[in-house]
């Protein structure tokens, strides 16, 4: 065969959809190492059928260092250059999930309160043999309303009158970001679609900080975030294993909910790692947050004792999440226009799932249940995700 130059992909982000765009067709690719060891482009066009807007993104990679195949092989030493036209979750802003795959066809949530986004980035990263990856951007951002939007800032300032209306006004942002992570001893191989981790016994340890800059470049806010994770597995002999992840995050200056910090949501009926299961977007606000995920796999200790059943080989699953937050805004609270963010309810965020992995070796269902914060109106109490993950 003749070593390809070109992928295609990723397949999964051609058909997608959300409220605002209705469907959206797209297509993309990537060239490889064998067009060149060390320069790469990158890029996608999507389409919304509903909106006929049209998104792209367009990414030029220089790798110091000649790549077998793709610019993501270990050790990275890349330079980035991107520029991005989309829309997104506010949520999405924070916490990197991606919902314009093909999963995003089936939600249990709307997602009318999106931000159409012009983002130009330039990207450092450098990865040490040693397990340290360090990553430098600068960015500059154009925000505008997808929906109706409106203005709010954490601090001492009064809440619009009705949730509907929560999305920000046309801005402009300036940003420096440091990130760095840690993992010693991390094993993973390199697909056309990013790193696949087998060895997830291995810790990570990550740390950021963003800065905003008020009038470089036209950006209209001043900001300092940081936010730090904790990975780590624990392995309990007979009864499996037990992962958590830790996160927290603090927003240190005065600026709009949507620069506040929000937590991981996903919309979707399948499941994905880190993201709280029935959080609605938008529902919490925090100017600083802590959580923390764990997702306990009992590889099989109860079903294999049942006859027939154990030669399915499936494997129990239970996984609680919960969220404590500072400064929030509940959403449903923001009816009363008096309300403050300093009177905002503290309780923490718990939720809960229980189901079944390794069906046919990689699929798996949950039944997910949340017990706080019930009094939310729109808040939805259970429901059912499913996910896909080999299992070895």
């Amino acid at each position: 065969l003749t070593p390809s130059k070109f992928d295609i992909g990723p397949v999964s982000s051609f058909v997608s959809s959300n409220d605002i765009d209705g469907l959206r067709l797209g297509f993309g690719g990537q060239t490889t190492a064998n067009l060149h060891p060390n320069i790469f482009l990158k890029g996608f066009y999507s389409y919304g059928t509903k909106s006929n807007e049209h998104y792209y993104n367009a990414e030029l990679t220089y790798s110091l260092n000649k790549k077998e195949y793709l610019p993501r092989e270990f050790p990275m030493r890349n330079i980035s250059v991107s520029t991005t036209r989309d829309l997104r979750l506010p949520s999405e802003k924070f916490n990197h999930t991606n919902s314009g795959n093909m999963f995003s066809l089936l939600k249990w949530a709307d997602d009318d309160f999106m931000m159409e986004y012009k983002r130009h980035q330039i990207k450092l990263e450098r990865e040490e043999e040693w397990g340290l990856r360090t990553t430098f951007t600068a960015a500059v951002e154009h925000v505008n309303p997808a929906t109706n939007y409106s203005e709010i800032t954490n601090s001492n300032s009064t809440l619009i009158p009705h949730p509907s209306s929560l999305i920000p006004c046309p801005s402009s942002l300036t940003e420096l970001s440091l990130g760095l992570r840690y993992s010693p001893g991390e094993k993973f191989v390199s697909t056309k679609k990013g790193r696949r981790y087998i060895n997830l016994d291995a810790p990570i340890y990550e740390l950021s900080h963003t800065i905003g800059l008020k009038g470089v470049l036209g950006g209209d806010y001043d900001y300092n975030l940081t936010q730090a994770s904790v990975y780590n597995r624990f392995w309990l002999n007979s009864w499996g294993h037990l992962d958590m992840h830790l996160r927290g995050g603090v927003q240190w200056n005065d600026v709009p909910w949507w620069l506040m910090c929000m937590p991981a949501t996903n919309l979707s009926y399948f499941s994905q790692p880190g993201a709280f299961y029935l959080i609605n977007n938008m529902e919490f606000i925090h100017d600083r947050y802590a959580s923390i995920h764990l997702s306990w796999d009992i590889n099989g200790k109860l079903l294999n004792r049942i006859p027939l059943i154990n030669r399915l080989k499936w494997r129990e699953h239970v996984g609680l999440n919960m969220l404590w937050g500072d400064g929030n805004l509940l959403t449903h609270q923001l009816i009363n226009s008096s309300t403050s963010t300093n009177n905002s309810s503290t309780k923490p965020y718990l939720e809960a799932a229980i189901g079944i992995h390794n069906i046919f070796r990689f699929f798996h269902v949950d039944y997910v249940r949340r017990f706080t914060h019930l009094d939310n109106p729109d808040a939805t109490k259970h429901g059912i995700r499913l996910g896909f993950s080999m299992k070895f």
